[in-house]
């Protein structure tokens, strides 16, 4: 990376980012399509999202204070990256947000056996997420991201259930995620697989002892990764109580 880009990229960072997140539609550009600016949106979130995944695969994983202050930098990360592609493909940024780090960094709720909770501001609106890294994986693939299991609840959306692959799943992958002897419905989107009923997942999450996810891997061998469960009820209390439904 060039090193104007890298000092450009340094300001952005110790600027922090603002109370709602910007996307493509925050852009303009004289005599340019809306079809352009959609695909180049797409194609500057797409960088955003890995620079997120690599930098929590990057982060701590066994202090738990310094793994959620590490996930308020990759939501910085993000943004900036979006910010900085949306800007080298020509396009002008028309609203900007007050930047406001320290109201958005992520805090803590709790450390619940092998689940962490923890809460930030997204949107102007507190977000509560419980996850937990996989205890197991195989096989083993050279460069592979930090895999993360988590669930976050939104006042207005409820039970996402993500898991976080550390690889980009090949085209139409399946993804078959067993809670014991429960099967749930997950679907594979770039290097994240999402559970089809959120609250199903939860449901199964908090009855079962672990989770099983199956996908194939970069190589096409089929990757297991297992989650251990241990906690996440009392995990999935604490987000709950943290952030109500409205």
């Amino acid at each position: 990376m060039p090193r104007s880009i890298v000092a450009i990229f340094a300001v952005f960072l110790l600027a922090g980012c603002g109370n709602r997140e910007v996307t493509y539609q925050d852009y303009t550009g004289s005599g340019r399509s809306a079809a352009e600016l959609r695909m180049n949106g797409a194609a500057c979130q797409q960088e955003a999202d890995y620079a997120y995944r690599s930098q929590i695969a990057a982060g701590p994983s066994s202090n738990t204070s310094l793994a959620v202050a590490n996930i308020g930098t990759a939501i910085v990360v993000k943004q900036n990256v979006f910010e900085l592609c949306m800007n080298a493909q020509g396009w002008e940024q028309t609203q900007t947000t007050s930047p406001n780090p320290q109201t958005n960094a992520p805090r803590p709720i709790g450390n619940f056996e092998d689940w962490t909770a923890a809460t930030n501001i997204e949107a102007g609106q507190h977000v509560c997420y419980a996850f937990v890294r996989a205890s197991h994986s195989a096989p083993a693939i050279a460069g592979r991201g930090e895999v993360v299991l988590t669930v976050t609840q939104r006042p207005s959306g409820r039970d996402a259930v993500a898991i976080s692959a550390g690889f980009a799943y090949p085209a139409n992958a399946a993804v078959a995620v067993q809670v014991d002897q429960t099967a749930l419905d997950f679907y594979a989107a770039g290097r994240s697989a999402f559970a089809r009923d959120g609250h199903a997942a939860a449901t199964a999450f908090a009855r079962g002892k672990q989770v099983l996810a199956r996908a194939p891997g970069p190589q096409t061998a089929v990757v297991v990764d297992s989650f251990s469960l241990k906690g996440f009820g009392r995990a999935y209390e604490a987000i709950n109580k943290a952030c109500p439904p409205k």
